[in-house]
């Protein structure tokens, strides 16, 4: 026993206490709204005690024990359950809309989390885990703000007057409707750590399936081109399957807890019944009396069980708070309230900028070197091509420019009086950016462009898709620029995607850009009209490229390789 108790004590200080401090923030944020729906609970739970006075009191008056007047008892036990009723639809209001705003709170702290957190830091997750944590982890956490915390407190509150009323009236009846309490903490003392075990499973195996299926989904054409729709219903059926054994673990620890609870209760149920018919039969108590023990015994008994099912509900809160304190703790990149980059990058935004690598040194691990000593330099009006077989660290490069990874050495911006900064995430405004394939979202197409620029007029994005080669096409579509665009660019080719992402980095007019694979899906035609218009841009732009293409090659100032 002494084992079972040292185990709750220890699980519930070092495994719960960051996790409730992590819930308190959002508890302090909201305390009026706490407070207010505590107070209403203690007025409820007081209007409940004082109804079963006033039920005793009614039965002793239509029994003649009691000279009061039957009409007025009989019409304020009538208010008292009004009144509850009416406060129970305001802890209801008061809950969810709560609950309504705490759920958006949370879930926009950890969306910045993530969107400020390291580029790295987000590999050992996968999207549909942490779209699970950011839409159900949140949804559980929130809930216990003005759920099982408070409502914690109102019945421990009601346990301790009912108790104390019957302690009042007769002290064995009190301590017989006590006396499932102890076995009712050991039992849940007992399986709290597998709880949260299970709790965790659940978690885990829920985020699997959501990751399932949104990458599944996502690729449900090529499931359909290499005729892998048997195999991809077996693997759901198989996730589904894992997470319903998680479930069905947890619930049998569940309906084991509730079938001792509701044990219990019918033991102590019974038993004072049978002392209050005891008592009514030795003359000790009137009928009014016996009333109010019995409603006293079964309120005590229903607050003690809520109490304890409570239990369930603080382990998934709490299991829950851990998951989003590990997207919350993420390490972040560097910011600074400093403009310092921003102004340099503006003021010379006209000249265009230089970008300087040396000695650069990186690898995703201590034995996988992708570069050494790496040296580079593209300037204004040039285009420079990085070339190399797949693998070697042209994207890598690219991912370094974008401060997305981090390497060793110097890696910097100049201007043409030699000035320079260091490339960090704060320099990400002098580089508009094309990764292979595309990276459009769902929208219009004016919508897609007008999200690096949104002051930019009709005019400026025709202008910008004239540049990328992308107007021709663009202006037949039914609704030219205003055309919408399905998921995953439906109705478009990935050439013309890669036409449209490529005016996008084109609108955002920054110094340097960064064409990743960019106009591999273009014929040779195109590609070179391309080439030709960003070469005769007012702006001298630095053009960095990585292809394989020989044409392309041949219109570029200088070329690296990446080898070795």
């Amino acid at each position: 026993m002494k084992k079972i108790f040292k185990k709750f004590g220890k699980f519930s200080v070092s495994e719960f206490s960051a996790e409730l401090r992590w819930i308190w923030k959002y508890i302090k944020k909201y305390k009026r709204r706490v407070a207010l729906y505590v107070a209403i609970g203690f007025f409820s739970s007081a209007l409940t005690i004082a109804g079963t006075k006033l039920s005793r009191r009614l039965i002793n008056a239509v029994t003649g024990r009691d000279d009061s007047s039957v009409f007025l008892l009989a019409v304020l036990f009538v208010l008292f359950g009004l009144t509850n009723i009416v406060f129970s639809a305001v802890m209801s209001r008061i809950s969810v809309s709560s609950n309504t705003m705490v759920t958006q709170d949370i879930r926009e702290d950890i969306y910045s989390a993530v969107l400020l957190s390291k580029w790295k830091n987000l590999s050992g997750f996968r999207s549909g885990d942490i779209l699970n944590r950011i839409n159900n982890d949140v949804s559980t956490v929130s809930s216990a703000v003005l759920t099982w915390i408070p409502t914690f407190i109102t019945k421990f509150f009601q346990f301790c007057c009912a108790f104390f009323l019957l302690l009042s009236y007769d002290k064995t009846m009190a301590l017989i409707a006590l006396v499932g309490s102890p076995v009712t903490i050991v039992v849940s003392s007992f399986f709290l750590g597998k709880m949260r075990e299970n709790s965790k499973n659940v978690r885990k195996k829920t985020s699997d399936l959501v990751s399932f299926l949104g990458e599944s989904l996502g690729e449900l054409q090529n499931i359909k081109v290499f005729d892998l729709a048997s195999d991809f219903s077996l693997r759901f059926k198989s996730v589904q399957s894992l997470l319903s054994e998680a479930l069905i673990s947890q619930n049998r620890f569940s309906v084991f807890g509730s079938a001792v609870i509701s044990l219990m209760g019918l033991l102590v149920s019974y038993s004072c019944f049978g002392w209050s018919i005891y008592r009514l039969w030795s003359g000790k108590i009137d009928f009014g009396t016996m009333t109010m023990f019995l409603q006293l015994s079964s309120m005590l008994s229903a607050a003690f069980g809520s109490l304890v099912s409570l239990v369930p509900g603080a382990v998934s809160s709490t299991v829950c708070a851990r998951r989003l304190i590990e997207l919350s703790q993420l390490e972040t990149e560097e910011t600074d309230n400093s403009d310092f980059e921003k102004r340099f990058i503006g003021k010379n935004a006209e000249g265009g900028l230089c970008v300087e690598l040396e000695n650069v040194n990186f690898g995703y691990g201590e034995k996988d070197q992708v570069l050494k000593n790496f040296e580079m330099t593209a300037s204004p009006g040039e285009i420079v091509a990085l070339r190399g077989a797949s693998g070697a660290g042209k994207t890598t490069v690219i991912k370094l420019l974008l401060a997305l990874e981090e390497g060793t050495g110097d890696l910097f911006l100049k201007n043409k009086r030699g000035e320079k900064i260091e490339i960090s995430p704060k320099t990400r405004a002098a580089f508009s950016f094309v990764p292979q394939g595309h990276s459009l979202f769902a929208g219009t197409i004016a919508e897609n462009l007008r999200m690096i620029k949104p002051s930019a007029t009709d005019e400026e994005i025709e202008n910008a898709l004239k540049i990328a080669c992308a107007f021709d096409f663009v202006s037949r579509m039914p609704e030219g620029i205003n055309s919408s665009l399905g998921e995953d660019t439906a109705g478009l080719s990935e050439g013309q995607a890669q036409r449209i992402s490529i005016a996008r980095a084109v609108l955002k007019e920054s110094p340097v850009l960064l064409l990743d694979e960019a106009t591999s899906a273009l014929d040779k035609e195109t590609e070179r009209r391309l080439i030709e218009n960003l070469l005769s841009l007012k702006k001298k732009r630095t053009v960095i490229i990585t292809t394989h293409r020989e044409s392309l090659l041949s219109c570029c100032d200088r070329i690296y390789d990446v080898a070795d």
